[in-house]
């Protein structure tokens, strides 16, 4: 998949290029101008699908005001079924975005500061959230800085005895069962072993972390304060609530072509750990042109 990204980027790179200088205005160069794109996303979704565990792609891309699509593949293998700029996908990690928007948000209203010490918004006492006296702080959380582990509790010991097609289903039944509960208990053991704020690495831990955080601050849960302050201003029209068996998803398989199962769980959808159903957006882009206004 490295080589996949080198060719999207390098691609992405010359056609931001052929673009951005000097380019000549008017009904001709519009047409040039898709043509190339048209080209070079070409080009990108071909080499893509070469790869022997690429399975289907879809490719959305807006400038100046117009929304391009391009699908390549199958969404599931074996049936031949292509996508289409409805198809759904899950989402993974880029859920974490919206819980640093939402960060973002509460600092505009004051609600919170990034320098706060995120034991100020925990229940009970966590004197281990620290290391050397110096405290996790909530841009910490934010940038992936924070020095918590990538999840609590870790069950890698547990999946590497595990046949790795299994992998998947393991996590998503102990994840079924796991509560907040749960989650703060095993925050109590968790071990910071850097200075927070130093060393960039990725923490589902730390994103969970600061949806409760957030959740706590405007006691509201994550799902509608995604809805009031990201998906109703961006006129994000598209947002649904995806749920398996949906013939718009696309099916996720492992690197041996196996099918793997949604990770739809509303509790901990922040973190991306489950690619959840309520951010999950169609490929479809509604594009406003206006400014999105502070709820």
């Amino acid at each position: 998949m490295t080589a996949n990204r080198a060719i999207l980027l390098t691609c992405l790179l010359m056609l931001e290029a052929s673009f951005a200088f000097g380019q000549p205005t008017g009904p001709a160069a519009s047409s040039n101008a898709q043509k190339q794109l048209d080209l070079v996303m070409q080009r990108v979704g071909e080499a893509f699908i070469k790869e022997p565990t690429a399975l289907g792609l879809s490719i959305g891309i807006v400038k100046d005001g117009q929304t391009y699509f391009y699908n390549f593949g199958t969404t599931e293998k074996g049936t031949g079924k292509v996508p289409t700029q409805h198809t759904i996908y899950e989402i993974g990690s880029v859920s974490k975005t919206f819980a640093s928007l939402l960060l973002a948000q509460a600092v505009l209203e004051k609600r919170v500061s990034l320098a706060d010490d995120i034991r100020k918004y925990l229940p009970g006492k966590y004197p281990n959230l620290a290391y050397a006296g110096k405290p996790i702080r909530l841009v910490h959380l934010a940038n992936t800085t924070s020095a918590l582990p990538d999840n609590v509790p870790d069950r890698s010991a547990m999946l590497q005895q595990a046949p790795s097609d299994s992998v998947p289903f393991l996590i998503l039944r102990a994840d079924r069962a796991y509560t907040r509960q749960d989650f703060y208990a095993e925050l109590h053991s968790v071990k910071v072993d850097t200075m927070p704020g130093l060393i960039p690495r990725h923490s589902n831990t730390g994103a969970q972390l600061l949806a409760y955080i957030l959740e706590s601050v405007y006691q509201a849960p994550f799902e509608q304060l995604v809805e009031k302050y990201i998906a109703q201003p961006l006129q994000m029209r598209s947002t649904l609530q995806a749920k398996a068996g949906n013939s718009l998803l696309a099916v996720g398989h492992n690197e041996k072509g196996h099918r793997m199962p949604y990770h739809f769980i509303e509790s901990l959808e922040p973190s991306g750990a489950c690619a959840t159903a309520r951010l999950t957006w169609r490929s479809t882009w509604h594009i406003s042109s206006q400014k999105p206004t502070r709820p």
